[in-house]
């Protein structure tokens, strides 16, 4: 039951860091975007790596208990804060990407140091890789998908 506990909240921030709302970080960007990014994706790794420990921590013990319990709650409520986060400062970005079935508004985290010129290059980077991934992206067959990014002034 213990490790059961401990692993749910593992697995769980395991699926997070495959969601975490930072995209990879294509070619071209200024190198303060890029450090930016970086700087972004290492802090939510180091998010990600705490809490484990602290699941693992708190699980083992008392699977059932009190702490336990918190610290799955933590990990359930990471994407919310860190989403929360990211808004309080000023990088939370819609992201719309549009296909043949329409338009799909999603919340990216992107740092300030992105914001301007570097969105571009994003915009660029990401509607190239779909006219690549065409085969695989069945909405953008035959059809020119395309990405527009909102971010706070």
């Amino acid at each position: 039951g213990a490790l059961r506990g401990a692993l749910g909240g593992l697995a769980h921030l395991r699926a997070l860091g495959d969601t975490v709302p930072v995209p990879h970080i294509p070619d071209g960007l200024s190198t303060a975007c890029e450090t930016a990014f970086k700087e972004k994706i290492q802090a939510i790794e180091q998010k990600v790596q705490q809490l484990m420990v602290e699941a693992m921590t708190a699980c083992m013990g008392d699977p059932e208990g009190d702490e336990c319990k918190a610290v799955q709650m933590k990990c359930e409520n990471l994407d919310q804060d860190m989403k929360q986060e990211c808004e309080t400062s000023g990088e939370l970005c819609t992201v719309t990407s549009t296909d043949r079935a329409g338009d799909h508004p999603e919340e990216q985290c992107i740092p300030k140091a992105c914001h301007g010129d570097d969105l571009d290059t994003l915009k660029t980077e990401i509607e190239k890789s779909t006219e690549k991934l065409e085969d695989e992206i069945p909405e953008c067959k035959d059809f020119k998908c395309t990405v527009k990014f909102e971010c706070p002034a």
